[in-house]
């Protein structure tokens, strides 16, 4: 997928994934700069809708253009606004809740996993 840096018009070669394992995450990851932000699925979903999140990562629609979103991203190295088209990250969305449906994303958590790699990074 391609988003376009806002205001700048510049296109940067991004990759939305999603994994059932990590149920509540869905990661963009910028292909020439091999970063990766994980923000939260629903947060990413909300922000479809209306602006949505503090902090680091904000998602809202554009409101100069309907058929965008606009994602921003801080940290302290800087901050990055992106435009994606709404019916992209849409259909994005749609495909993460074919895999796991909303509500039920505690059911594909291994907890006994997940303490089990707590533990060992302790002890480390």
């Amino acid at each position: 997928m391609t988003v376009l840096v806002a205001g700048a018009g510049e296109q940067v070669d991004t990759q939305l994934s999603y994994r059932a394992t990590d149920p509540y995450a869905v990661v963009i990851a910028f292909a020439d700069e091999n970063v990766e932000w994980v923000v939260g699925r629903d947060l990413v979903a909300d922000g479809l809708c209306r602006s949505a999140g503090i902090g680091d990562v904000r998602i809202g629609p554009d409101p100069t253009d309907e058929t965008g979103t606009l994602i921003e991203l801080s940290s302290p190295g800087g901050t990055a606004s992106l435009r994606v088209d709404s019916d992209v990250l849409a259909d994005f969305l749609r495909q993460t809740t074919e895999l796991v449906p909303v509500g039920t994303e505690s059911h594909c958590l291994d907890l006994d996993l997940m303490i089990a790699q707590l533990v060992d990074s302790k002890v480390s």
